[in-house]
This record gives C-alpha cells, structure tokens and sequence, in this order.
C-alpha cells in the first residue's frame, strides 16, 4: 500500500486545527479560575443576591499561629437555615508561609496554611469568609 502526500488544502486544515487547540490550551492556562479567591468578593455577593434567597456574608476570626507550629487553619460555617454559595479569605502569611488548602466544607469555608519553617517568632494571620444563601 503506498502513502499518498496531502494535498495543500489537508496541510492547511490540520494546521488551522493545531493553532485553534493551542490559543485555546494558552488561554485556559492563563485565564481559568481554579478558586473562588481569584474572584472579587463584591462580584461573589452580587452573585449569591442574583440567585434566590437572602444572603449572608459570614466571617471567621482571625487565626493566629502558635509559635512552632507549621499549620494554622481558619473556618467558618453558614448559620442554619443557609447553605453556602461560596467563600474565600484575607491573609497575613510571612516568608514561606502558603495557602494549602481553601474550599467548601459541609456548611461553611475552611482554609488552610502551612510553612516548612519551624520559626518560634513567625506570626501568620488568616481569615476566611463564607457566603451564604437562605433557604437550604
């Protein structure tokens, strides 16, 4: 059986096609959200409010490290009756302090920092907030 060469009209339509999928692959990349603290919290609320029910926005109290410790974590739960939309937090972390973890639990927000470095002065604050919607 002998291969045939392509014509220039195959050669053109395989290459529109590869550059189609690599814009697409270098957008995604670049601009997908992968967590909702990439999203601004006054446009998460004026979604929660766009969907039906009240809402409530609900915040944690800050969460400071003990010193030696290399994990603090913040939560916060919807009040019942809510359940919850989204959520996010605001955070103090210095040096090699970072965010491990950050989403929904149960009926709330829990967020997670961790630091390789055992440093008994290291302060780090976080805070989560939840949003919530009435109505279950």
């Amino acid at each position: 059986m002998r291969i045939r060469k392509p014509n220039v009209a195959e050669a053109l339509a395989v290459g529109a096609v590869v550059l189609a999928s690599s814009g697409s692959a270098v957008a995604g990349s670049k601009y997908l959200i992968t967590n909702s603290s990439q999203i601004k919290p006054s446009v998460l609320r004026s979604i929660a409010k766009a969907s039906h029910g009240e809402t409530s926005e609900r915040t944690s109290a800050w969460a400071i490290s003990q010193p030696g410790l290399p994990l603090i974590s913040a939560r916060v739960e919807c009040p019942a009756g809510y359940s919850i939309v989204s959520g996010g937090y605001e955070a103090d972390l210095p040096g090699a302090w970072k965010i491990v973890y950050s989403q929904q639990f149960t009926e709330g927000w829990v967020v997670r920092a961790y630091s390789p470095e055992m440093q008994s002065q290291t302060q780090a604050n976080l805070r989560t907030t939840a949003y919530c919607r009435s109505g279950g």
